[in-house]
């Protein structure tokens, strides 16, 4: 029976676990977070059928999935080198060319992945085992033990390289957001502005 590692469980780790567990039964996920509440939360709720606050897990896994914060990733992959070495490794973060060089730094021949969904809330308490139905979910190569991953949650694998995916990224996300604060900055020293977030935060 196959294992697969989840390393952060957070809103995108968490939800990928449970995802899996319901599309694959036959593989078992274990997983590692930081936080012990998260890991009590984690194992509580079977989200992963074992975990921890370190990355020992990745040691009997046959495929890793990263999902820890970006401020997090180096040491992550650190450390992932040291007791996974050779295992396949993949990310989910919203950034890939920089974040593969950190693990080609570690000697990983990352597998650069990144889910094009999300949600308001975050944390564990928000996973969706859902949320990856139907959603793009960009890869920088076609490596069949991690597309099969990605495919089992209801992704759409994406295949395109790390350059390409920040630059069309940045257009279609990263500006976006960097205009809407700029909107908000702009509107937020009116004298209406209360009135007018209220209306804005109902949708």
């Amino acid at each position: 029976m196959a294992t697969v590692a989840v390393v952060g469980l957070g809103l995108m780790g968490s939800s990928f676990a449970q995802a899996l567990k319901v599309a694959r039964p036959d593989v078992v996920v274990v997983g590692s977070d930081p936080n012990p509440v998260v890991v009590r939360k984690a194992l509580d709720r079977e989200v992963v059928a074992s975990a921890n606050t370190d990355l020992s897990v990745v040691e009997m896994a046959e495929v890793v999935v990263v999902a820890a914060p970006i401020n997090a990733l180096r040491e992550v992959f650190a450390q992932i080198a040291l007791k996974a070495p050779g295992v396949p490794v993949t990310d989910m973060a919203s950034t890939k060319a920089a974040v593969m060089e950190w693990a080609a730094a570690e000697g990983i021949e990352l597998v650069g992945g990144h889910p094009m969904c999300g949600k308001e809330a975050g944390g564990i308490d928000a996973a969706d085992a859902t949320m990856f139905e139907g959603a793009p979910w960009v890869l920088t190569r076609d490596e069949p033990a991690i597309t099969r991953l990605v495919e089992a949650t209801g992704a759409r694998p994406v295949f395109m390289d790390a350059v390409t995916h920040d630059r069309l990224v940045a257009g279609v996300s990263h500006a976006a957001f960097l205009l809407s604060v700029g909107y908000v900055l702009a509107l937020s020293h009116r004298p209406d502005w209360p009135d007018a977030s209220r209306l804005a935060a109902g949708g």
